[in-house]
Formats: C-alpha cells, structure tokens, sequence
C-alpha cells in the first residue's frame, strides 16, 4: 500500500471517528407517575413549573403542542370528584402557582404550533389558553416552552390524559432539536408490559432523538408516512393480514381469514385495536366461547375494551402484510375491570375480565380500525419525522437499554418496503367492482427509487453498525478501521441484505393477492365522507352468517371506551 493511500485511509478514519459525534437520545420511562392527589396514573412524567407540577403524559402522534388541562378548568367527566378527575387526566397543570410561567396568552404568542387549533377536520382544539413556563422530562429542562390548556374535554374518554404532541410539527421535538439537545425530529415508543399480573409487568420507554436498540429483535417494517387524512390522522398504515387466537391446547383460530384489515398506528388509544363486531369480535365469540357480560357495575370510569362473561387462556397474534408477527400475551390481551374511585384510586372488578379490543357497530361499523398503545407491548416503534418515515420491530422486553443516535451526523439511507400498506382510498370509497382513477400503487409509486432519497431512518443492518461502533467505543474503531485500510484496498462500507421473512397465512392468500371489499350502504359517497365514515377491508363472504331462530342475544350494544391503566 502507497502512503498517500494510507493518508487517505487515516483522513477516512478521523471522519469515521467524528461521523456519528450526535447527543445521546433523550430517553423517558413510561411508568407510574404520582400525582398531586396522591394516587398515580401511568404515563411519561413530564414536571412543568417551579416548583415542578408531575403530570402524566401519553405521547399523541397527531398533535403537535403539549397539552395540559388547567386546574381551574379540567373539563371533567359528569358526577365525577375533584380527585377522580385528577386521576383520570393524569393531573392537571395551574400556571398561578408557577413562578417561570407567563400565562393568559394566545397559541402565537405563547410559541405553539396553530395547526393544533384550528377549526378542522379530525381532532383539534381550537378552544384554548396558552403559557410559556419551564418543563422538566428526562434530563432535559426547557425554558419559556409553550403549553396549551384545552378549554373542552377534546379527547373523550378514548383519550382522557394530558398528551405530548410528537406530531409532523412537534413543538417539543422541534425545540429539542434546534437546541441541540437530539440530532433528529426522531421518537421511539414501547409501552412496555401493562399486565394484568404485576410480577410480570414492565415499565415502558419514550425515546427522543434516536431509539434503543437493546428492546427491538428481528427484522423490520420500513415504510413512508403517508399524508394525513380524515381515514387516518397520523398517515401510519399497518396491514394486518391475521389475528390468531392461540389456544392453550395448541390449536389455533384467525379471527380476520381471508379478510384482512388497513389499520391507522395512533398511539393515544387504549385498546390494541378497534375491531368491527361483525363479522371479527364476533367470531372471537363463536371460537372462545365466551359472551357479553349484560349486568355491569355503573362505573364512572370504564375500561376501554369489550368486556366478557367467561375466560379465554390464549394469546393473540398479529401478522402484517410483511410477514412480520406480534404476539400479544394472555395477560396483556385480558385484564380485568378497573375504575376511579371518588378519592381517586383505582378499584379492581374480576368478575367481567376485559379484552383489549373496542369492537365498532352500527354508525362506526365502517371506520378505519385503530392500533393503540397496548399493541406496543408487543412490537416497538420508531418514527423519523425528518425522513417522513417509521419502522416497526418486535419488542424485546428487557430492563437493558442501548440508546442509538439518528439524524445528524449519524444519517444513514433506510431501505423502504417496496411494497406499500394496503390502504382504503384518501376521502372516499372504492366499493367493489369500482374503478379508481388513483390506486395505493400510484400514491406510492415513487417507492421503487426511494433509496436514492437522502432519507436518514436506519435499516436492520446499519442498526447492527452503529451498535458495534457504540459499545466498542472511537478507539477500537479507528485500531480496526487502520487494519481495515491496510490489510483491504476497497471501499469503505458494505452492503445490506434484505433478510427474508416467512409469513405465515393460515389458509389464506397472501396480502397481496387478497382482494380488497368495501361494505356498500345506501347512504352516497358524498354523505359518507361528510360524516367521516371511513371503510375497512372486508371479505363479502365473511359478514356473519345468519342463524336461524332468535339472535337477540347476539346483538352488539355499545359500550363506553374509556383507559385501563396497570394494575
């Protein structure tokens, strides 16, 4: 080797050993935060204030500001109790009592992002005081940072707690970012283990900036965000292919086959999914032989899934259009029913375990399913808002924690499925035998040459790379690097490969192949999309088939939806 060559080899090294020179990722546990009633609520603890005022937070991959409900005025639930209402919001926020805020100020001049407040379709708050004040999460402390409190209970019971706006504007990440305290509008989430047994139960993680490669196993799912509509807000779109029941005794039931569903990630909700009742949680039904418990306590703070008369041992397993499976244990999937008390403490019913599921009906029979935080016990997510991307791993459970930095110096060219979610058409209907002028295909047609984009979410292989380089440390890099140089006269870096993944179908064809249905009503396309009613993929041979005799008992009634928090 010539001398100028190894010069070239030790310059390739000193930009080696600076190239990924980020901030560490900020990371937040997702656990019980004690609040001022003296009760807690699960959440990420995010203090604002001084003295500091502990609030639990749920990260919103839709809003853009950090919501806080006011002390004065909460919005709480009917014939609820000061203390209850604390509970349930995840506690509340008095700027008076802060000697950093300045308050009664409007969305600008606080600093917020207005996109939050406008008068729009979809979730908005467009009724709203504003403060800038200190707030404290993690490591990180910012000052004159703007905190909206809502002036109308905008979330339901659905969507109860104070929230982190980690939407494509992020305030928080935004700030962040521009004060150098993260590399990249980059956020992470796992939930961790929300059991119904508290010896198996786990604290969950926020990650900012980057996300923790030591809680992710197995390959991932790649995909762009797409552009956010009335079907689906935050333009997060899994397919899911199957849902299997797995019994006990090894036998296995799919609750979907050979439908298949479009499902919109929206981390706020708290179940795993919103499901159709017909024909999927009543199969669910039929295959565990359970039913609808019809006496339930008046409870002022209901759990948010369909609760059932009976016991089903099993697990549930998700598999998406990429073959990647997540499976959802028995003590996650069923827990039982939980309330506030008037003093604000949880209270536990056994008698009506519940399922993590809202099954829809009726009005809401036809809307886009969601995908809530209980689904990230089991799989892990990260969304990189400046390449306008998110992956989605399997979970690893564990206490260990190896934060990666993305972003910044550290960017890296992600390889994006080539194959795109299969998705309901954007602000209208497709039923069948329709033609569409516009496909999921053309929307995301320019998917094939992605990779020339310089987008900066990591793939599988360049997360192994970046791990090594971090645990070995700059010095063993550049000693191997050096080596490297003089021992090999080729280019630095390597390639990826894809890792092959097998998917298992269950007697149905692949996603694919599967044709799409949408249900047809009497109502026009135009009447349909003003009430917002979104479709879901459905087989016309899978609506459930009519027995004969009374099916009275079988009939869907609705049901509040409201949090289950740990036990």
């Amino acid at each position: 080797m010539s001398l100028d060559l190894l010069y070239l080899c030790l310059a390739l090294i000193g930009t080696t050993a600076a190239a990924c020179n980020n901030p560490q990722p900020l990371s937040i546990p997702i656990t019980d935060v004690l609040l001022s009633n003296g009760h807690s609520m699960r959440g990420v603890p995010l203090s604002i204030g001084s003295p500091p005022q502990n609030i639990s937070f749920l990260p919103h991959n839709v809003l853009n500001n950090t919501w806080a409900y006011n002390t004065s005025a909460p919005a709480c639930f009917s014939k609820t109790t000061e203390p209850q209402c604390q509970t349930v919001r995840g506690g509340t926020y008095d700027p008076t009592l802060s000697t950093t805020a300045s308050d009664n100020l409007d969305v600008t001049e606080a600093g917020g992002d207005t996109s939050d407040t406008a008068r729009a379709v979809g979730i908005h708050i467009w009724e709203s005081v504003w403060a800038k004040d200190t707030i404290s999460l993690g490591n990180a402390t910012l000052t004159d940072f703007p905190i909206g409190m809502p002036g109308f209970d905008y979330g339901g019971r659905e969507g109860a707690q104070a929230n982190i706006g980690l939407g494509r504007n992020s305030t928080l990440l935004n700030t962040l970012r521009d004060e150098g305290r993260i590399s990249s509008r980059t956020y992470s989430f796992w939930w961790g283990r929300n059991s119904a047994s508290e010896s198996l139960s786990m604290d969950g993680q926020l990650v900012l900036g980057g996300y923790d490669a030591a809680k992710v196993t197995g390959p991932n799912i790649t995909q762009k965000l797409m552009p956010s509509t009335a079907n689906c807000q935050s333009g997060m779109y899994l397919t899911i292919t199957n849902m299997v029941l797995g019994f006990p005794n090894g036998t296995k039931s799919d609750m979907l086959a050979p439908s298949m569903l479009s499902a919109c990630i929206w981390l706020d909700w708290p179940a795993i999914t919103s499901l159709r009742y017909d024909p999927f949680v009543y199969r669910f039904e039929t295959a565990t032989g359970t039913s609808r418990a019809e006496n339930l306590a008046k409870l002022p703070w209901d759990v948010a899934a369909y609760r059932i008369a009976g016991e089903y041992g099993g697990d549930l397993t998700m598999i998406t259009d990429q073959g990647s499976e997540f499976t959802i244990s028995n003590d996650i999937l069923i827990l039982p029913e939980q309330s506030v008390a008037p003093d604000g403490a949880f209270q536990t019913n056994s008698s009506a375990p519940a399922i993590m599921m809202i099954p829809t009906w009726e009005i809401n029979a036809n809307d886009v399913p969601k995908i809530g935080r209980p689904f990230f016990s089991a799989a892990y997510l990260m969304v990189d808002l400046d390449a306008e991307t998110w992956t989605l791993w399997q979970a690893n459970a564990t206490t260990d924690s190896h934060l990666v930095s993305i972003g910044g110096d550290c960017a890296e060219k992600p390889k994006v499925n080539a194959s795109p979610p299969i998705l309901p058409e954007d602000d209208h209907f497709t039923p069948e035998g329709a033609n569409s002028s516009t496909t999921t295909e053309d929307v995301l047609s320019n998917n094939a040459t992605v990779e020339d984009e310089p987008a900066k979410v990591i793939s599988t292989g360049s997360v192994v790379g970046i791990a090594v380089g971090a645990v070995g440390g700059v010095g063993l890099l550049v000693g191997a690097l050096v080596v490297y140089c003089l021992r090999k006269r080729r280019r630095v870096g390597r390639s990826e490969s894809e890792a092959d993944i097998a998917s298992t179908k269950y007697g149905h064809e692949s996603a694919q192949s599967t044709p799409m249905w949408y249900e047809k009503s009497g109502l026009s396309i135009q009447k349909l999309s003003a009430l917002q009613l979104d479709t879901h993929e459905l087989s016309v041979n899978e609506r459930r088939a009519e027995v004969p005799g009374d099916t009275s008992n079988r009939r869907p009634f609705e049901l509040a939806a409201v949090q289950t928090p740990r036990i």
